[in-house]
């Protein structure tokens, strides 16, 4: 019988505990798209927008300003104006994908929420980019968008 560090692993309780955990996961997945698809259009057509709280208080633009605008210009396949909306963050956005994923086949596969020592060091040196990134296109006359 298969072991997993050391366990044996039962099949049927394992097998229905991971296609339940499965479920779920890909369930929230699909939902999170759908809810991000129909915000998608009611900006499109002009009937509702989240704006930036940071920007109203303050004049300036946060790390994520111009997420809409970057995630409306990838669902159109305009990289270029992607790219414009938020640049450190399109960069960063396959980054922030893995680490998304990893998180997600953790909580499925191991039953195991937390992530390892080596994600959350790369989180926090994403974030540590973005919080830069922030700052510096809010300095006067800084080339960022």
């Amino acid at each position: 019988m298969p072991t997993d560090n050391g366990r044996r692993i039962r099949r049927g309780a394992d097998a229905r505990f991971f296609a339940e955990r499965l479920r779920r996961v890909l369930c929230l997945d699909v939902f999170a798209l759908c809810l991000g698809l129909c915000y998608g259009r009611m900006v499109r057509s002009g009937r509702f927008a989240v704006p930036c709280v940071f920007r109203a208080l303050t004049g300036l633009k946060c790390p994520a300003c111009g997420v809409t605008g970057l995630c409306l210009a990838l669902l159109e396949g305009d990289a270029r104006g992607a790219f414009g909306c938020n640049p450190a963050l399109l960069c960063l956005l396959p980054a922030f994908a893995c680490v998304g994923a990893v998180a997600q086949a953790r909580w499925t596969l191991r039953r195991s929420p937390t992530l390892t020592r080596g994600m959350r060091r790369l989180l926090t040196a994403l974030y540590g980019v973005l919080l830069c990134y922030g700052v510096a296109r809010s300095l006067p006359g800084a080339p960022f968008v």
